[in-house]
């Protein structure tokens, strides 16, 4: 629900110049293509080799239909294995698009390997030598943690997922591509009626904990889920942010607990969010992109965004993807506050390039609101779209298209994006 701030107009932020194309659908039912590896009892690590042969034979049966096609080779449990490398001829990650994905499935967990994997230009300096790519995951021993970490984590999965090249880790890095792991959790009672603050922590090299915001449960498939865009450890916990002032905020409070538990949000101290406090454009830019799990590498950014802003990243992304264009004049305002019509422009466009939609609201979708003519011309599909697809239902029959969102308020409609 959007609420009754008072009216505020703004430099509006035009549609970008083409509509955005959402990407092609994610391939149809995997084709399984189960492999024995060898098990090295010296090391724990059981390899297993998969040449180009085989690999060509599986994209040639594999299903199309879906636009792209998806393998799976699927690695046989190996007692004793703590870890698990599979070798894959380079030739099949270095495309300039995704035209398939390539999964490694082990007892440890699965990894989802984009075709374009290595075709940033500084990844492809890394293999011009190679023929093969080891993609490694391991099981990680808690005594290598720290005692923070231990309590943090307690006895859930902690995996080490690195790739190399003739035996040498490779820096993996592209914001152009992202892997996809899954990692095999049984949740207690307690967590499975909660599951929600399940989430996966990338661990850095300094050994602190880091939300990944993309981290999820899916109880269907009995897995904790998420994207990067680089390798490291990764580890399942379980957390359950609140804060101390969200208590009269009973429509909001659930969505804020749980987007500030995955990292998606940040309160304003420790324990406050400041729900009644609006948000500036740059800032609703930052939750946008990491709720959809946007990434793209950033080559410019807008004339009033510097380097050094904390929001340059992801106003960059939204700017090279296509969701904003900008006021004008190559500007973004990020510092200013953002109207409610503003963001569901951004939304829209958004939602369309991630691909989460693909039907388009008109005028009629916004018919029954009494401040429609409110709306600026620009903002029409963007709103229209929105509340055709549920995500914003207005407040009875007031859409209040020029007010400023609060916090809570925006709390509430990226939860819903999260969750599309």
């Amino acid at each position: 629900d959007l609420g009754f701030d008072p009216y505020q107009t703004m430099e509006p932020t035009p549609t970008p110049d083409s509509t955005p194309t959402p990407p092609p659908t994610m391939g149809g039912t995997p084709l399984i293509v189960d492999v024995v590896p060898e098990l090295d009892d010296t090391n724990g690590e059981a390899t297993t080799a998969v040449d180009t042969d085989k690999v060509k034979d599986a994209l040639d049966e594999a299903d199309s239909s879906g636009g792209i096609k998806n393998i799976e080779f699927t690695v046989q449990k190996v007692e004793g294995a703590d870890a698990y490398i599979t070798e894959l001829p380079k030739e099949f990650f270095t495309k300039t698009d995704i035209e398939y994905k390539i999964s490694i499935s082990t007892e440890f967990g699965t990894l989802e390997v984009p075709s374009n994997m290595m075709s940033h230009p500084e990844m492809l300096k890394e293999i011009v030598q190679a023929s093969d790519i080891q993609f490694v995951i391991k099981s990680i021993d808690r005594e290598e943690l720290s005692s923070e970490l231990k309590a943090l984590i307690g006895n859930r999965p902690v995996v080490d997922i690195s790739i190399a090249v003739d035996g040498r880790e490779l820096a993996w890095n592209n914001p152009d591509a992202q892997f996809r792991v899954s990692i095999p959790y049984t949740p207690s009672s307690q967590e499975l009626d909660n599951h929600e603050h399940i989430v996966v922590l990338y661990i850095n090299d300094a050994g602190a904990p880091v939300s990944v915001p993309s981290g999820r449960y899916d109880t269907a498939a009995g897995c904790v889920t998420f994207t990067t865009t680089h390798l490291s450890r990764y580890a399942v916990a379980y957390v359950h942010k609140t804060f101390t002032d969200i208590g009269s905020y009973g429509w909001a409070k659930n969505q804020i607990e749980v987007l500030a538990s995955k990292g998606v949000i940040n309160g304003t101290s420790d324990t406050t969010y400041t729900p009644g406090a609006d948000i500036t454009r740059a800032d609703f830019m930052i939750l946008l992109v990491k709720a959809l799990g946007l990434t793209a590498s950033v080559d410019s950014n807008f004339d009033d965004i510097s380097k050094n802003d904390y929001f340059y990243e992801y106003v960059g992304i939204a700017k090279k993807l296509g969701i904003t264009s900008g006021v004008g004049n190559n500007k973004f305002n990020p510092r200013e506050k953002i109207t409610r019509q503003d963001m569901m422009v951004l939304t829209t466009n958004a939602l369309k390039i991630a691909g989460k939609i693909s039907s388009t609201g008109t005028a009629a979708d916004v018919q029954r609101f009494t401040d429609k003519s409110l709306i600026a011309s620009y903002a029409v599909e963007g709103v229209a779209t929105l509340v055709k697809e549920g995500i914003v239902v207005g407040s009875g029959d007031v859409i209040n298209p020029r007010g400023n969102a609060s916090r809570a308020e925006l709390a509430a409609i990226v939860y819903k994006i999260y969750n599309k």
